[in-house]
């Protein structure tokens, strides 16, 4: 399975490219493209149509089989959030909630880059497959709220998020069961 990530800007994907020793593809691609192994990011740049173009090209060149994160920093977000509904004003999407997480529940995100990308991305892919995250800038504050202290021994820093996505990834031989048989997204 592969781990595939979409980011805005470069900077706030450093700690993903360091983790998996990433190595820019050189290959001529319309997207700044960095890889190693299972684990492949996308430099979008800002904007929802560009998080929409990146996302389908992602998923166009390096297939369909694993988990798409859309992954950003929020600065209102004192952690890591993993939003039900996430939405740009026009069009809303819920995402599934189907792995259990050690980090705060944010019901509602308000943001047109992650609306975008979801819905490219679940052009490609089950719902099942999707996860947006927002984390705080700060990588050194704790992702982790209202769980126990053994619950939450290993999710302290970004660490946590990077085991809890690979754990999802990597750990299973198959993604759990959707709960939603039909339909991507619902227009207001």
């Amino acid at each position: 399975m592969m781990l595939y990530f979409v980011m805005a800007r470069h900077n706030d994907a450093r700690p993903v490219i360091d983790r998996y020793e990433l190595k820019k593809d050189m290959s001529p691609c319309p997207f700044p493209i960095f890889t190693a192994g299972d684990v492949v990011l996308c430099i979008s740049g800002e904007d929802r149509v560009n998080a929409a173009a990146a996302t389908s090209y992602l998923l166009t060149r390096w297939g369909r089989d694993g988990l798409f994160v859309h992954l950003g920093p929020a600065d209102t977000n004192p952690g890591v959030s993993y939003p039900h509904t996430i939405s740009d004003g026009d069009e809303i999407v819920y995402q599934e909630m189907l792995f259990k997480h050690p980090f705060e529940f944010e019901g509602r995100l308000e943001e047109g880059e992650a609306v975008y990308a979801f819905s490219a991305a679940a052009r490609f892919l089950p719902l099942k497959q999707i996860v947006v995250l927002r984390y705080c800038k700060d990588f050194s504050k704790d992702v982790c709220k209202d769980f126990s202290k053994d619950t939450c021994k290993d999710f302290k820093t970004n660490e946590g998020m990077f085991l809890w996505l690979e754990t999802i990834c990597f750990g299973m031989t198959s993604f759990p069961t959707s709960m939603w048989k039909t339909g991507r997204r619902i227009m207001t």
